[in-house]
């Protein structure tokens, strides 16, 4: 796969009738047959579906109210640091936390400030773990050694599972029902902040290896005891809140938390609204971009190609999901649909002539060149990419965005043709059936899967005025914490997706090359490859601690992208079967408002 996963593709019917194709040169060259492409689910649903406005003015009313109440609240929590904690954690897992960003966020500094002397008191794993997550989720470094020893069990003492591993509190094991429950809840927040870790900590990596088997084997009484929290503790152990997609967590943490007997109804009701009127927003855009994309006509003039406008909307809206970035979400999606049809055309239409002819047109970047291209998709591909990217570039100018996004329409250019440039290279490898290194194949598939091109693409449009060319010659040259990000989205891509690319004629995967390379089965190569993951997360989170060497907007694209695949690649590859799995979530996400 290059960009987006492998899809079963469908032969234009002409190539049914025609098995050889005669290319620019004038010889003959057999074009890849594959497997059929299942049509566009969607096709022009979201032109016609809309919410009914009189919900919306209703909904937005009594949602000003509640805002205002939640802000009261915040203040009144300041005078206790647990409430203040669950408040804060609350707000944010509800996906209502931007409505009160200045808040929370002095709330967040206040608790870094006491965060050593608060944890040399507490004795509860629940409250110190979720101390610990919030802060490290803000980009703040606490010690986890400093959070976490006392709560471990020393050599010679008493140990659970014949393990030196942690208890959940540092004086006490409470057999009764609500020690078990408290037990429980710590041992889940312990393994959510764990996923926080940065490299040398073996204390968190420990951590998550007790705390997962621990929920695991108390499932089943949890199930009996507290069936709503045994459902949230399952949706953890398949996917770390912190490694999930923002608004999918918020959207199942608003069905946990309505089941808590101590829940804050202002707040439920606010998460409420809140996630039906950013549905609501969120329809506007699929009609404007369904609208763009039918206008545009690439769907009929490549039919080889995928068809997955509402699709690539659920796969980039998580890099800006909050009602201001609508334009970005709009500018991003429609680069996305391009990247989608360049995959595709790199990846089973050209033939090796053919693909070096528009490599070199896109390396001239001018109309003009568009003579030169073989076939007539081609020409089609590459007029609609020159005139999307200039029809953002006119976008920006009008705008009062300012020369910080301007900017940035060079800096697209070029990684569209190192992009491209990439895929040529994966092309060459497929055709000549020769199998590169892993550090070769990473080399190209980082760049051909869209990891340098898309956290500078997800700027594109960005209201405030941080994006300099400082900023953007640091991404180019793709730091350690954008290289992790990629390789977390290039091997969970590769493991979930090589078996079937293997079904036709495609560039190995990682996986291959890992087992060429090494020698060693797939099993094991999966297994080395998910220790690759694991490390590159541990990056990862190193990247966003403060002090950020640039503002964390410009960098939170990155953590976006690498759980953006691990929620589509986590349990197979819920992007190419999309009549499954992502079509219930999009359904969820976009159609389907929460009764309130």
């Amino acid at each position: 796969m290059a960009l987006i996963s492998s899809i079963q593709y469908i032969v234009c019917s002409q190539w049914h009738s025609h098995s050889q194709y005669k290319g620019h040169g004038g010889h003959q060259d057999a074009r890849k047959t594959a497997k059929l492409f299942h049509p566009s689910i969607w096709g022009d649903h979201f032109l016609t579906h809309s919410p009914l406005q009189t919900k919306v003015d209703e909904w937005s009313g009594r949602a000003e109210k509640l805002k205002k109440q939640g802000k009261r609240k915040l203040w009144d929590a300041r005078g206790s640091k647990q409430r203040e904690m669950q408040l804060v954690d609350d707000l944010q897992r509800l996906g209502i936390g931007y409505h009160f960003e200045e808040e929370i966020e002095d709330a967040l500094f206040r608790m870094y400030k006491s965060f050593y002397s608060d944890v040399a008191k507490d004795d509860d794993l629940k409250s110190v773990a979720l101390r610990f997550r919030l802060l490290r989720q803000a980009g703040y470094y606490v010690s986890a050694t400093e959070a976490f020893t006392k709560f471990k069990y020393l050599e010679g003492k008493k140990k659970i599972n014949n393990k030196n591993n942690f208890r959940g509190s540092s004086n006490s094991n409470s057999s009764d029902m609500d020690g078990v429950v408290l037990l429980e809840r710590g041992l889940l927040n312990l393994y959510e902040a764990a996923f926080l870790s940065i490299p040398g900590e073996d204390i968190l990596d420990k951590a998550i290896t007790f705390s997962s088997e621990e929920l695991r084997s108390r499932l089943p009484n949890m199930q009996m005891n507290q069936p709503h929290f045994a459902e949230r503790v399952r949706r953890a152990l398949d996917l770390p809140f912190y490694r999930g997609l923002p608004r999918y967590e918020s959207m199942n943490y608003i069905s946990f938390y309505q089941e808590e007997e101590g829940r804050d109804e202002g707040l439920l009701e606010l998460a409420k609204l809140d996630f039906n009127l950013v549905q609501s927003l969120h329809q506007r855009d699929l009609r404007q971009i369904t609208t763009w994309w039918k206008e545009l006509g690439l769907a009929e003039k490549l039919p080889f190609a995928r068809d997955r406008a509402v699709e690539l909307f659920y796969w980039t809206s998580p890099l800006h999901d909050e009602p201001k970035h609508s334009r970005r979400r709009i500018i991003m999606n429609k680069l996305a649909n391009l990247f989608s049809a360049t995959d595709d055309i790199y990846d089973v239409y050209g033939n090796a002539e053919e693909l070096q002819l528009l490599t070199d047109a896109i390396e001239k970047w001018e109309l003009g060149a568009m003579e030169g291209l073989p076939t007539d998709c081609i020409k089609a591909y590459y007029r609609a990419l020159l005139d999307t990217v200039r029809e953002i570039e006119d976008e920006l100018i009008t705008t009062s965005l300012g020369q910080s996004n301007y900017q940035l329409i060079p800096y697209l250019k070029a990684v569209i043709k190192e992009t491209t440039r990439a895929y040529l290279q994966e092309s060459k490898w497929c055709k000549s059936g020769d199998l590169p290194s892993v550090e070769e194949h990473l080399g190209a598939s980082l760049v051909t899967a869209g990891y340098s091109l898309l956290p500078i693409t997800s700027l594109l449009g960005m209201e405030d005025n941080i994006v300099t060319r400082e900023a953007l010659e640091w991404l180019r040259n793709m730091p350690r914490f954008m290289k992790a990000s990629a390789t977390i989205s290039r091997i969970r891509d590769d493991i979930a997706t090589h078996k079937f690319e293997q079904e036709r004629d495609h560039v190995a995967s990682t996986v291959e090359c890992y087992m060429k390379e090494n020698g060693v089965s797939e099993e094991e190569a999966c297994r080395e490859l998910m220790k690759m993951v694991a490390d590159a997360w541990k990056e990862l989170n190193e990247g966003l601690l403060r002090p950020t060497p640039f503002p964390r907007p410009i960098l939170t694209p990155s953590l976006q992208l690498a759980r953006i695949a691990e929620h589509f690649y986590r349990n197979g590859d819920s992007f190419t079967h999309a009549d499954g799995e992502t079509k219930q979530n999009i359904a969820s996400l976009y159609l389907n408002p929460i009764p309130v």
